[in-house]
């Protein structure tokens, strides 16, 4: 065996090693969840209530935030009603981002006002009273069921500037977690599913195979073209 033919040797054995090597850092990589398997977050979406508005279907939303008008000041006599349902059982939790309404009169009562309800069946249990003034409710506001009902009324006496109230889907606690649902924190739509990552493995090994198809056949040209 000639100085050439351990030359040869030693790279083909460096190229086997690399090979191996990287294919293992494949597979492994490919078990991983990375940034990219994480669905990003996306801004709310807003929904205006619209000037002539009796009532408002939010059909699926997960989460939004419900302004109360586009213009600067809410219209007068104004009543409008934002049915809110989710897909699957979860529960509605409310914060005001923004409340900007008449003070309450002296012995209480709101002369505009957003009151909030859950929706049980056919029927609407009151979850608030009626919230009114710029001092954002304190308590946590959350609906016992997947549905709920925001209803927003004024008199014709004086306009301001209205709220945003942000919600979104929280996991009912009393329920049994989703078929198929991640266990260690993961928020539903964050995680890969067993499909998902199936998929990710045999395509990281497809890929896998035709870089080391490719450098054989560089090995042995290489090797052959040189005698």
């Amino acid at each position: 065996m000639n100085k050439y033919q351990v030359t040869d040797t030693s790279v083909c054995r460096v190229v086997v090693n690399c090979l191996l090597t990287f294919i293992t850092a494949t597979l492994l990589i490919s078990n991983c969840v990375t940034a990219d398997d994480i669905i990003p977050q996306s801004p709310l979406p807003e929904v205006y209530l619209p000037e002539d508005c009796k009532i408002v279907h939010l059909n699926g939303f997960s989460k939004a935030v419900i302004v109360s008008q586009k213009s600067d000041r809410y219209a007068p006599n104004y009543l409008c009603k934002v049915l809110i349902t989710l897909h699957g059982d979860y529960l509605i939790n409310f914060v005001f981002e923004k409340l900007d309404l008449p003070d309450p009169s002296s012995d209480g009562r709101c002369s505009d006002s957003v009151q909030l309800f859950n929706v049980i069946g056919q029927s609407n249990v009151q979850m608030t009273d009626k919230i009114c003034g710029s001092k954002r409710p304190s308590i946590q506001l959350l609906s016992n069921s997947s549905s709920a009902m925001l209803v927003f009324s004024s008199d014709s006496y004086q306009e301001k500037t209205g709220f945003r109230l942000r919600y979104e889907r929280v996991q009912n606690k009393n329920s049994q977690p989703e078929t198929g649902a991640a266990v260690g924190g993961c928020s539903p739509g964050t995680c890969l599913t067993s499909s998902a990552s199936s998929t990710r493995l045999e395509r990281s090994l497809q890929q896998s195979t035709v870089i080391l198809l490719v450098s054989l056949v560089s090995m042995i040209v290489y090797r052959y073209s040189g005698r």
